[in-house]
């Protein structure tokens, strides 16, 4: 007990008193258990300490060619950190075997710390082609791989768009979805015959998932990415108005804006005359101009090249207001 509180508890800074050692002893004594994880009804500190000891003694025991022939693994065992890995949604032999060993060639390829998210994510995949299968093929529910067609693989990538029509999944989702198994199945294809009982003689070459089968991705161009063209024009039409009550630097400000499709906050670092927004954004903006679908952010919008800033890094800040420059576009009249 000593060393799981020293390798869990004191290297994470945590203090442990010896009166709770005592009283973990006194129930596990009590209770006659054979292991802590049998222990029951213990206070919450007792409790903590119970899991840290626990923790510990599992993670000195672990081996990963133990730990892969379990149905969830910890993958402290694998170096992977406090996660881990369940299976037990592959209601298949033969899939969840081989998914099994997918995993475990493929996490020694990976670099990072969510590599266990990663992985559970390619399980959930597999785990809804695995509910498909069963509900698809009445009379094996999937168990034989040899009577796999296409049809079996059309049928989860309909069942996935119903899902995403009636909102139970996302469109990413499905598209995740889609490229996680198709990448599996074209793996475990390639590396069948160091599987075990050879998947590639037993997994027929019709069941098989195509690049087309993947749903395109969005192009941006949903609404409320950008004005729409009817608002930016009377904008444009209410700026002799708005120069009249704020003066000709706000004028030329929101042309810059209307222009160049730049954060406000930018805008007026350019104008000392202007007063900077409360809050400045937090993400960093990039010396281009951004595109859209429908072109870049200002195309009307003034049909004029883009105007310079009149701050530049080579000479110091302007106390006075720049003097507004005429504007030639009909959308936005002097």
């Amino acid at each position: 007990m000593r060393t799981g509180c020293h390798q869990e508890r004191y290297q994470a800074g945590n203090i442990t008193e010896l009166a709770s050692i005592q009283l973990l002893c006194n129930q596990a004594r009590d209770q006659q258990v054979t292991t802590l994880s049998d222990l029951a009804l213990l206070p919450g500190n007792i409790e903590s300490l119970r899991s840290t000891i626990a923790r510990a003694a599992r993670r000195a025991l672990a081996d990963p060619e133990t730990e892969r022939h379990k149905d969830i693994w910890n993958l402290e065992a694998f170096g992977q950190g406090n996660r881990t890995v369940n299976f037990t949604g592959i209601t298949q032999p033969w899939l969840r075997e081989v998914v099994k060993y997918w995993v475990s060639e493929e996490m020694p390829r990976r670099r990072g710390d969510a590599i266990g998210s990663v992985m559970q994510h390619y399980v959930l995949s597999l785990t809804r082609l695995s509910e498909r299968l069963r509900l698809h093929r009445a009379d094996d529910h999937g168990d034989i791989p040899a009577r796999l067609t296409r049809g079996d693989a059309v049928s989860f990538l309909n069942r996935l768009a119903y899902l995403a029509s009636i909102g139970k999944i996302s469109q990413r989702t499905r598209r995740v979805d889609c490229r996680n198994v198709k990448r599996v199945i074209n793996d475990l294809r390639n590396r069948g015959r160091r599987m075990p009982g050879d998947i590639t003689r037993a997994l027929p070459p019709e069941f098989t998932f195509l690049a087309e089968d993947i749903p395109r991705e969005d192009n941006g161009d949903e609404p409320g990415r950008s004005l729409p063209e009817r608002v930016l024009a009377q904008i444009c039409q209410a700026l002799p108005e708005l120069e009249k009550r704020s003066g000709s630097s706000i004028r030329v400000a929101a042309e810059l804006l209307i222009d160049t499709g730049r954060r406000p906050d930018e805008v007026c670092a350019a104008f000392p005359g202007t007063a900077s927004p409360p809050v400045a954004t937090a993400r960093p903006c990039s010396s281009t101009t951004t595109t859209r679908a429908t072109g870049p952010v200002g195309a009307c919008r003034s049909r004029t090249p883009p105007r310079k800033s009149y701050a530049t890094s080579n000479e110091p800040s302007r106390t006075a207001s720049p003097t507004p420059r005429s504007v030639t576009s009909p959308c936005c009249p002097p």
